[in-house]
């Protein structure tokens, strides 16, 4: 997924719904991240 495509909201997984996501560190790979400890 390119950089582009995650700023229009195509983020899939946990991140999608994370109030944390514009901030976050951790990789986001193109098959979402489906397990965080940091998810809010």
């Amino acid at each position: 997924m390119i950089e582009a495509e995650k700023d229009l909201g195509s983020w899939i997984g946990l991140c999608k719904n994370c109030a944390n996501r514009e901030t976050c560190r951790y990789p986001k790979p193109d098959g979402g991240v489906w397990r965080c400890e940091e998810y809010l």
